[in-house]
């Protein structure tokens, strides 16, 4: 009998570290990256930052101020790599999807206004900083004006400003404060005006009902009796009756009464109400490219498996 052949066992250390590597694949499809905590799409501001004057020019200068405690980062440099950084950015753009690098806050779009704030005694960007140790506290912030800009940079309009932490260039928690722009010749550098911006309130979409009345008539009820050599009157609201007496000549008349009952109904006010915005996830071919690399671990597999002979009879 011919005794199989061993297979080498590097086959079957290769066949396990593809199946390995599958089910990192598909655990990272899963659970995502870890320590990913980037903000997602309408996450609302951190309270407690005040700015230190309220309308000025571009070359007024001023401070942004967060208020303890909320003045920390998620983490700090030293341990998490975060750090604090600075953005101008128009209403229209969510703050919380800002992505960073070294130069500061990156343009979510060709064109679309994205600027740090920059120091007013250096005209240095306030970006990339880091925080506190151990605390993660956003230390080092310096005063701020406009005045690096040139007539034109900055369009009229609504913009947010203020701070945000990131990490690995993703936003993790960022405070604002809402400025209106306008042209002004007499404006400083950049030949603009400014004053903080009050928040819209939310929206409130209100129906009034007219009220209804309803009207019910009930019919008059005329009764006659007729007792031979008396005469009986017989009276009932809303009706009329008529006794006839033989030998004599009586005059019947109906009167008809109509009953008005009056139904109102109060308007009734229905508040608006607000649809949550949906988003999309990338997570599909992450789990295609796992099956993929699961199938190539299971055929290695199979491939090392030792391959087992019949012996044969001599005729």
């Amino acid at each position: 009998m011919n005794q199989p052949t061993p297979q080498p066992r590097r086959w079957r250390d290769i066949a396990s570290a593809g199946a390995l590597a599958a089910a990192a694949v598909a655990g990272a499809a899963i659970f995502g990256p870890l320590g990913a905590g980037a903000l997602p799409a309408g996450t609302p501001a951190t309270a407690g930052q005040s700015i230190s004057v309220t309308s000025g020019t571009s070359e007024t200068v001023f401070s942004l101020t967060l208020a303890t405690p909320n003045n920390v980062c998620p983490g700090d440099t030293a341990t998490g790599n975060f750090r604090w950084n600075t953005y101008m950015v128009p209403e229209s753009v969510d703050p919380a999807t800002l992505t960073y690098n070294a130069s500061g806050p990156i343009a979510p779009a060709a064109g679309v206004f994205t600027q740090p704030l920059y120091s007013s005694l250096t005209g240095a960007p306030q970006v990339n900083k880091n925080t506190a140790v151990t605390t993660g506290q956003i230390v080092g912030t310096a005063t701020v004006n406009f005045a690096v800009f040139t007539p034109g940079q900055i369009p009229a309009g609504t913009y947010e400003i203020g701070y945000a932490c990131s990490k690995a260039g993703q936003t993790e928690r960022y405070w604002s404060t809402l400025i209106t722009v306008t042209a002004a010749p007499t404006g400083g550098p950049a030949q603009i005006s400014w004053a903080v911006a009050t928040a819209p309130p939310p929206t409130t979409t209100t129906t009034t009902v007219a009220p209804t009345t309803t009207t019910t008539t009930v019919p008059a009820t005329t009764t006659t009796t007729t007792v031979p050599g008396s005469t009986t009157t017989t009276t009932v609201p809303g009706s009329t009756t008529t006794t006839t007496v033989p030998g004599s000549t009586t005059t019947t008349s109906t009167t008809t009464t109509l009953f008005v009952v009056p139904t109102t109904i109060r308007p009734i006010t229905l508040p608006g109400t607000v649809l949550p915005a949906t988003g999309s996830s990338s997570w599909r071919p992450i789990v295609i490219w796992a099956l993929v690399a699961f199938l190539i671990g299971r055929t290695v597999m199979l491939i090392a498996r030792p391959v087992r002979l019949r012996a044969t009879k001599p005729k």
